[in-house]
């Protein structure tokens, strides 16, 4: 990418769960559009074929297997340390001359090029809005290896002010993280609406809350569909529901279509550092049904209806208040595809690259442009 005379040869990291997955595809997608060079480092669990396919499909984007488990499974400090001695040594293999590191736990300590620590979510963060306590003891290892990550990296972001301020609170940052909100892809599909309610998230995450809309959907006029991987990767464990539909884990093509055909999408989320579902079904028309928590207000203030997250029938209420009223439905359909205009992938690839220009500006001012 060479807007502002600057070339940027890029080391993202990634994981195979959920959204880091799709907002470093994305990113890369439209960065390396624009000209720039982009290595995925895939920590974790192996992509799955879906997965794969969808990068086959893409071009000029470039994937190595990082050896190492995700964070939050590594178990201490030592295990972190192996991985990011893996992350640099990938990075220099391939000649990068930056690296964004979607996992701060990974990035505690000096890389020999600039880094940056992009905060999706966290340990402490979640079990302190999902739990509404700090993480046990046989956490802080987690914990500390964050807290380090966000201050030794060059530069430190996080996708909504909302997070950003919790994280300065719970780990004591000197300064916010900056805020560089994540951003979606234009809708690849149309369809036509069909009667249904749509939710997605990982069932298996508590965070997600989607036990609530499972005491909910019985109280709302139409099936609600719930999108989403069931299985725990830690250990197998598997989420079930007695009244949502699961449609389960699904490919980002197998999604835009469903988001095509949803006249509704509810999230009951109790912790969402941004949400890129919520973002995907209001520009494909969807009109919104959020949890009533600090992000999604700051996101879809005055385009969506807010629910109590511990109030099954306020959820289901509030759904109902859109499936009854077609004027009301069609009026917050278009205020969270107006609202939806501000969170692109386009809009989110110029402002990190504005950042990756900054810092490199810093530590090789020979690039900077005349």
């Amino acid at each position: 990418m060479r807007r502002g005379g600057i070339a940027v040869r890029l080391f993202l990291t990634t994981d195979s769960i959920g959204g880091v997955w799709h907002y470093s595809v994305m990113l890369a997608e439209q960065l390396t559009a624009c000209g720039a060079a982009v290595r995925l480092g895939v920590i974790g669990r192996a992509p799955s074929p879906i997965q794969i396919a969808e990068l086959s499909a893409l071009e000029n984007i470039d994937s190595v297997p990082v050896n190492a488990p995700f964070d939050w499974l590594a178990g201490s400090e030592a295990s972190l340390a192996a991985t990011r001695r893996e992350i640099r040594a990938s990075a220099a293999e391939w000649g990068a001359d930056l690296i964004q590191i979607n996992q701060p736990a990974f990035a505690g300590e000096r890389y020999s090029i600039p880094s940056i620590a992009m905060a999706h979510s966290c340990v402490e963060t979640w079990w302190r809005e999902t739990k509404g306590a700090p993480a046990p003891d046989n956490w802080s290892w987690h914990r500390n290896a964050v807290r380090n990550g966000l201050r030794g990296a060059d530069a430190t972001v996080a996708p909504s002010a909302a997070f950003a301020a919790h994280l300065q609170k719970t780990y004591g940052l000197p300064k916010s993280p900056q805020v560089i909100r994540n951003g979606v892809r234009k809708p690849r599909y149309r369809g036509i609406k069909q009667p249904h309610v749509l939710s997605a998230g990982r069932a298996w995450d508590e965070s997600k809350n989607l036990a609530l809309l499972d005491r909910a959907a019985p109280l709302i006029d139409w099936p609600v569909y719930v999108a989403g991987a069931r299985i725990r990767p830690e250990d197998g464990w598997q989420a079930q529901f007695n009244n949502v539909r699961c449609l389960g884990e699904l490919g980002s093509m197998a999604m835009a279509r469903e988001y095509a055909i949803a006249p509704i999408f509810i999230s009951p989320s109790l912790y969402e550092p941004f949400g890129l579902a919520i973002a995907e079904a209001a520009h494909a028309g969807a009109a919104l049904v959020l949890s009533d928590i600090a992000t999604f207000r700051e996101l879809w203030s005055d385009a969506a209806l807010f629910f109590d997250p511990g109030n099954p029938a306020d959820a289901a209420r509030q759904t109902n208040r859109l499936i009854r009223d077609e004027a009301l439905l069609a009026r917050q359909s278009r205020a969270a595809r107006q609202r939806v205009e501000q969170y692109t992938i386009d809009r989110t690839a110029n402002e990190m690259h504005a950042l990756y220009r900054c810092i490199l500006a810093g530590r090789h001012p020979e690039k900077v442009p005349a």
